[in-house]
């Protein structure tokens, strides 16, 4: 977790020490996920279903899926992006003079905002 969110903090907050950061990361590295975790499962299921759910894992399809399972969310989290730009390029075509009408009237408005050519 700490990976993903400390180059946006750095990019953030480019003069943080390092000693902050160090910091950081050994508190995150005792920080309870695992028990926030469990308290969670513990709200939104019982132990029966929880029982159930590990039966499944142990079988070979809870087996296979928990094997594609990491494949499965990349492609679609991929296709789905791939779909999202799709679809908004179709918008941005069929609204094409909008924009542009838009875009004019806005560099119009705040010329210190205007395209320097």
């Amino acid at each position: 977790m700490l990976d993903g969110m400390l180059p946006h903090l750095k990019e953030m907050m480019p003069y943080i020490p390092a000693d902050v950061v160090d910091d950081l990361q050994r508190t995150l590295g005792t920080a309870d996920f695992e028990g926030a975790m469990v308290r969670s499962f513990q709200q939104h299921m019982s132990t029966e279903e929880a029982s159930q759910i590990i039966a499944f894992y142990e079988s070979p399809a809870g087996k296979h899926m928990i094997a594609v399972m990491p494949k499965v969310l990349n492609e679609g989290q991929d296709a789905g992006a791939q779909l999202g730009q799709q679809v908004m390029f179709e918008v941005i075509q069929r609204h094409k003079d909008e924009i542009n009408a838009a875009a004019k009237l806005y560099h119009e408005e705040h010329p210190q905002n205007a395209p320097q050519h």
